[in-house]
């Protein structure tokens, strides 16, 4: 089984990110929920680490279970995000052995989503599927899978997320690595995923032609150059 997990921090701070707003997160939420409420073969999770109230949300996308991560620390964005993935794990979630998670920004939806469903199921002995650059030191967060123990022993590990040159993204590709040199499997996405939505860092809408022809042609060479 495949979970998809939806990480979410509505009531950020005002100007911390360049979408701050709380109308227009809950705005952009929405419209990604009930694109990801018509997403099967996967159970669906959306996990917010601030005080937003998630109420009405339940109510209206039956197929997502949502959480509300108590104390999440949404003024460090790398903090929260890891309390919240941390949180999936402490919270006595059933998971089997050979349960997959992906990880996606709630406020995105992943137009491609169902082929890279059928890529991950295709392939069961990929530890982590993601996709690092900038000399493997970063990891492209905003759509990561892997297993159930690669995520397991992630929410162990300790990083010093007070150093503000440190992002999650580091956290991760520093895991995914360590996996790596242990002899675990660790593939790009064979299709680049299709992101729809904002950058929260930008405040710009991602682009079709960046999304739909110039990432998936760069997808196809560094896939290329890493077999």
């Amino acid at each position: 089984m495949i979970h998809i997990i939806l990480t979410s921090a509505l009531q950020i701070p005002q100007g911390s990110m360049k979408i701050s707003n709380f109308n227009h997160r809950i705005h952009e939420t929405k419209k990604s929920l009930t694109a990801w409420n018509k997403v099967k073969n996967c159970e669906i999770h959306c996990l917010d680490n601030t005080d937003a109230n998630l109420t009405s949300f339940s109510k209206t996308f039956e197929r997502v279970s949502f959480t509300h991560v108590p104390g999440g620390p949404y003024s460090n964005n790398a903090l929260g995000e890891f309390t919240t993935i941390k949180s999936f794990f402490t919270d006595g979630k059933q998971l089997g052995e050979n349960d997959i998670i992906l990880k996606v920004n709630a406020r995105y939806f992943v137009a491609n989503i169902n082929v890279i469903l059928e890529d991950i199921y295709a392939n069961p002995e990929v530890d982590c599927w993601c996709h690092l650059r900038s000399n493997l030191k970063f990891a492209d967060t905003r759509v990561i899978a892997g297993s159930k123990n690669f995520w397991e022993t992630f929410a162990e590990l300790n990083f010093n997320f007070n150093n503000p040159k440190f992002y999650f993204e580091h956290a991760m590709a520093t895991h995914v690595l360590r996996r790596v040199s242990n002899g675990h499997n660790w593939r790009n996405f064979f299709h680049s995923p299709v992101i729809v939505g904002t950058s929260g860092s930008t405040g710009k809408k991602y682009s079709w032609l960046t999304q739909n022809a110039l990432r998936p042609l760069y997808y196809r060479v560094y896939n290329w150059a890493m077999r």
